[in-house]
């Protein structure tokens, strides 16, 4: 894991420290999820960025919020996200933090069914807080060089997401590692990144894995036009 000394410059710190503008409205969308999964049935289980927060809030245990945190800013697979190592995290400034994640999906050296599909793809670490915690994290664990910084199993981490999910009241039916994947896309799309940059984060060899989370907009996209000047 590389170190560089956090850069003094304005424009890349104190952007990051100022409250950021308010323009999505959660709790209407928290409202409008329910017909969108009943009328678009093909569109996977999600929550909304206050929900996940939620859920962080009430984990205690410092390796399961880290783990949690990174499937939540990153879309990983929960076998992507276990087999991270030092190696593999760059925590910089938050204009240069980013996790090397492997496809799990495709094995090295087979091709995609659709032109060539990189085994690895980096993902960009932009909030501060994650930045911090992972950078405590690798501290306090004395996380060996090539060894993954998480020591959980899948079964551990879909037990734990039960313990949470029996917990907290929640609008879906289950909770898993999948469904942080799942809300990190709608996550994306809610705030206006392209579909084209979501897959490649999402590490999506077809476009079409990733145009269904379009559905959940529903023909409804005033939330991007908010803050446009005319």
């Amino acid at each position: 894991m590389k170190h560089y000394p956090l850069s003094p410059s304005p424009d890349l710190v104190l952007p990051h420290r100022q409250p950021l503008p308010v323009v999505i409205d959660w709790t209407h969308w928290q409202q409008r999820r329910a017909s969108v999964l009943a009328t678009t049935p093909d569109v996977p289980p999600y929550l909304v960025l206050p929900e996940v927060h939620r859920i962080l809030a009430a984990v205690l245990d410092q390796q399961l919020h880290a783990l949690i945190n990174v499937l939540w800013q990153t879309g990983a697979r929960i076998s992507e996200a276990l087999a991270i190592k030092s190696d593999d995290l760059e925590l910089n400034s938050v204009r240069d933090s980013r996790v090397l994640l492997a496809n799990s999906k495709r094995k090295p050296g087979r091709p995609a069914k659709r032109g060539r599909h990189d085994p690895k793809r980096w993902v960009p670490l932009i909030d501060p807080a994650i930045i911090d915690e992972l950078r405590r994290y690798l501290v306090t664990t004395k996380a060996r060089a090539g060894e993954p910084i998480f020591t959980l199993n899948r079964q551990q981490v879909d037990y734990q997401l039960k313990k949470i999910h029996a917990q907290l009241p929640l609008p879906i039916d289950g909770l898993s590692a999948h469904t942080f994947r799942h809300s990190y896309a709608v996550n994306c799309l809610f705030q206006g990144r392209d579909i084209r940059t979501i897959q490649a984060w999402l590490g999506h060899a077809d476009l079409e894995s990733t145009l269904v989370y379009l559905k959940v907009l529903s023909g409804e996209t005033h939330h991007l036009a908010y803050g446009m000047q005319f």
